[in-house]
């Protein structure tokens, strides 16, 4: 599994977890280096794959 893959898993599994978007942004926005848009978009993408 690439970094990338890893990533957006992560992100995708922390948002599965919150339930909110936005709590969920608001925690990775601390605890990763993406902006906040580009995390809103891991999950978006991550939410189109399941």
């Amino acid at each position: 599994m690439s970094y990338v893959e890893t990533m957006i898993n992560y992100v995708c599994d922390q948002y599965r977890l919150f339930g909110d978007i936005e709590e969920t942004l608001d925690f990775l926005e601390d605890e990763i280096d993406f902006t906040r848009k580009e995390i809103r978009e891991m999950i978006e993408a991550g939410i189109v794959e399941d």
